[in-house]
């Protein structure tokens, strides 16, 4: 994903969580490096496919770049995420 995650692209965002996820069914990745901005909308939608795959027992993985935005919300947000060359960061 880049660009904005906000309240005008959060139910794009989830649509294609979805569908690549098989609704939660499958594990899934999603690299958020290029985003520029993380608001609350997108937030909500990570942590809902989060929650969904986890019901299912699996995984949702984060990647953001260390320092990035996308990386201080997700901390904030206390949603854990990787680095891309795979140093792994847990939220607190």
């Amino acid at each position: 994903m880049s660009g904005t995650a906000d309240a005008t692209s959060a139910d794009v965002l989830a649509k294609q969580i979805l569908t690549s996820s098989h609704a939660g069914t499958f594990s899934l990745t999603v690299d958020l490096t290029g985003v520029t901005h993380l608001a609350s909308a997108g937030v909500q939608t990570l942590h809902a496919a989060a929650e969904r795959a986890e019901s299912h027992g699996r995984r949702l993985d984060l990647i953001a770049a260390e320092g990035s935005t996308a990386a201080a919300v997700l901390t904030l947000a206390a949603l854990p995420y990787s680095a891309p060359a795979g140093g792994a960061h847990d939220a607190p």
